[in-house]
């Protein structure tokens, strides 16, 4: 029989992805509006930009291959978690008011790190959940809801600071991540 493209992996996988970019782009909104609250420092928000690009460059040649190297699944299941669990410390230590600019930049890192590995893991389990004659159909609709995302995202997210404040935000961030990798654990990968 053959594989439909809108299988249950698929759609897990598609669906995951999607809550936690959801999640990612309110947080960055969100982050970026506390620095510049907390700070009036616009340098330290290009700094929080630096240290995902700067993981990104040295790190994106390497984690490819390290993710070959091990189950997929377990990676983004992995990094979302750990997304999550950062996300929410965060919160906490905003709803607390003791969120500080250290944190927020080792916060940074660790979610850079995640993105590193997150992406290679989710492109390449594409090729084993997707059939390969709706490879480009499948490919296209993963990365336009991405593109979707962050286009009507960015607008939204800022309406979503304004009305429920940074500390909510950021929690909401680190539940997305937590459902998606909930979800992201019942995806099959063939072997």
């Amino acid at each position: 029989m053959k594989k439909k493209l809108w299988n249950k992996d698929f759609v897990l996988l598609l669906q995951g992805n999607a809550v936690s970019t959801i999640g990612d782009l309110m947080y960055s909104v969100a982050i970026g509006y506390w620095v510049y609250e907390q700070t009036g420092s616009s340098g330290l928000m290009g700094i929080m930009s630096a240290i995902s690009m700067f993981v990104t460059m040295f790190l994106s040649p390497f984690s490819g291959s390290i993710v070959d190297k091990c189950n997929r699944k377990w990676v983004l299941v992995g990094m979302d978690v750990m997304q999550g669990v950062v996300m929410l410390v965060i919160g906490l230590l905003a709803y607390l008011d003791k969120l500080n600019v250290p944190g927020v930049l080792i916060a940074a890192f660790l979610a850079a790190l995640g993105s590193v590995f997150y992406s290679p893991a989710a492109s390449t389990l594409m090729i084993d959940i997707i059939p390969h004659d709706d490879m480009t159909r499948g490919q296209s609709i993963f990365s336009g809801s991405n593109a979707l995302i962050s286009m009507v995202g960015t607008a939204f997210s800022g309406v979503m600071v304004a009305f429920f404040g940074v500390p909510l935000i950021v929690v909401i961030n680190g539940l997305s991540n937590l459902y998606s990798a909930a979800s992201e654990l019942f995806i099959h990968v063939p072997r």
